[in-house]
């Protein structure tokens, strides 16, 4: 089963980012692969939803299946992460 190309943009950020993440940012997720700047930090936290969301997960909370934000938060500041943002 091929997987399922997930792109993850950064919407929002709140403070500075120390691994230096910033708006506009994206990281992609395919055929095994991660291409992109991604700090262990956020890796770490989303890496579940990423690999929930490649192989079709459903998340019953969820208006999309392939739309869920995901906020990354760390000493007051915050990184707002769209997976599957405009793929």
């Amino acid at each position: 089963m091929p997987y399922k190309r997930i792109v993850v943009e950064v919407i929002s950020q709140k403070g500075t980012c120390a691994a230096g993440h910033k708006i506009g940012d994206r990281i992609i997720f395919e055929e095994g692969e991660v291409k992109g700047k991604l700090c262990l930090s956020a890796m770490h936290s989303m890496l579940p939803k990423i690999y929930a969301m490649t192989y079709e997960a459903n998340f019953p909370w969820l208006k999309n299946k392939d739309e869920a934000t995901h906020t990354l938060s760390f000493q007051g500041r915050a990184l707002t992460l769209d997976p599957n943002h405009d793929q």
